[in-house]
Parts: C-alpha cells; sequence; structure tokens
C-alpha cells in the first residue's frame, strides 16, 4: 500500500503515539492527560468507515476548488459541506484497515505552542472483537479556524469497543 505525503507547506505534521486512552470525555485532555489550558471550537464536517479516498493522508484543504475536488473523490453522490474558506480551512483524516471495526473521533482541539492541535482517536477493534472482513477507510473530517499557526495533529489509539453512538 503506498501511502499518500502531505506536502510540508501544509504545516500538518503528524505524531503517531502508541496510547491507550489519551484524551478524556471530562473537557478536553492532552495525550498525556494534561488539561487543555486553550480549547478551540471546531466544526465536524464529517465521519464515516467508507471513503472513495482510497490512499491515508492527513491534508488541509484551504480553499473551494481544492475542497470540492477532494470532496467529489471522496463521495461523488453526495454535496459536500459547506467550509467558509474566508474564516475556516478543512482538516482530513483519512486511515485504511483491512477489517471493519475501526473509527476516528475528535477527542479536542487545544491551542498549543504557537499553533493548533488536533487530538484524533482511532478505535481499534480489541483481540476477541469479531469483525467485517472487508477493506474500510475510517475518515473524520473537521472545519478548523483559520490563521492560528501550524497545525499538528496527534493520532492515539483506544482498543476495545467502539463507544456508544449518542441518542
Amino acid at each position: 500500500m503506498r501511502r499518500h505525503r502531505t506536502p510540508r507547506w501544509l504545516g500538518v505534521s503528524l505524531s503517531l503515539l502508541a496510547l491507550m486512552g489519551g484524551c478524556g470525555a471530562a473537557g478536553v485532555l492532552s495525550p498525556a492527560g494534561a488539561p487543555c489550558a486553550a480549547p478551540v471550537a471546531t466544526r465536524e464536517l464529517g465521519d464515516g468507515i467508507l471513503s472513495g479516498l482510497s490512499e491515508e493522508r492527513i491534508e488541509l484543504v484551504r480553499d473551494a476548488a481544492a475542497w470540492e475536488a477532494l470532496w467529489r473523490q471522496h463521495a461523488p453522490e453526495v454535496p459536500p459541506p459547506s467550509v467558509d474558506f474566508a474564516s475556516e480551512q478543512a482538516l482530513v483524516v483519512v486511515r485504511q484497515h483491512p477489517t471493519g471495526g475501526y473509527a476516528l473521533g475528535v477527542a479536542g482541539v487545544c491551542r498549543e505552542g504557537g499553533g493548533l492541535t488536533v487530538h484524533v482517536v482511532e478505535h481499534v477493534p480489541g483481540p476477541d472483537e469479531a469483525t467485517v472482513q472487508i477493506l474500510t477507510q475510517p475518515w473524520l473530517f473537521l472545519a478548523l479556524p483559520r490563521g492560528l499557526g501550524r497545525v499538528t495533529v496527534r493520532l492515539s489509539t483506544r482498543v476495545g469497543p467502539l463507544p456508544a453512538a449518542a441518542p
């Protein structure tokens, strides 16, 4: 499998952290468990487990034309969510796995070190969980505010059943 390399000029860095846990439900926490001193409001543009984007990627999209082109690859039959590129940018996180049971979620977005740190949690199936044997592409798209500096994505892993959906 060939991995997509995000261009350096996008200012996105990926930190793969092998963490069991990390960001708690009681407020935004950093992967080390410390409270986020400056949480940043974001807007989720969508998430799911199947995508037309077949390569793993973490990418910032900063204009409407690029957003529409990316969305046509992701889900050509569905109109893209609205993004105000004058004040927002779209963060795209796509993974790929040989089975089901995986999902991506946002644990929080913090203002840290002169930029934004986006804490993404990937839920992975436990060793005793039954999974569907199909290639999946868990994906998460977020609208982030522009002009707050470099964007860093920290990906942590949680093993076990997926959290229950909110009613």
